[in-house]
C-alpha cells in the first residue's frame, strides 16, 4: 500500500463545477493525474480529490480563484 498526497476541493454540487476547477488547473499548467469527486451531506456541496504534479501550485492557483481546500482533519464534517 502507497500513500499519496491529494488535494481535497469544495465545490458546488451542480454541472459544470467540475470543469471550473480543471479549467483553472489547466490555465496554469497544473497536470491532473487522476481524479474524483463525491457529494457531501451538506444540500448543494460536493468534494473533488485531486492527484496532481504540482500539489503546491494546485493548491495556490486554486485559492487565488476563489475555491476552498478541505484539510484532512474536516472531511468527516463534510
Amino acid at each position: 500500500v502507497k500513500a499519496t498526497h491529494v488535494l481535497a476541493v469544495e465545490m458546488k454540487d451542480t454541472p459544470g463545477s467540475a470543469a471550473e476547477i480543471l479549467c483553472v488547473l489547466s490555465d496554469n499548467e497544473v497536470a491532473v493525474e487522476y481524479m474524483y469527486a463525491c457529494a457531501t451531506p451538506i444540500h448543494g456541496k460536493a468534494v473533488m480529490f485531486l492527484r496532481c504534479d504540482d500539489a503546491d501550485l494546485a493548491e495556490r492557483v486554486l485559492a487565488h480563484a476563489g475555491f476552498a481546500g478541505i484539510a484532512p482533519g474536516e472531511l468527516g464534517q463534510v
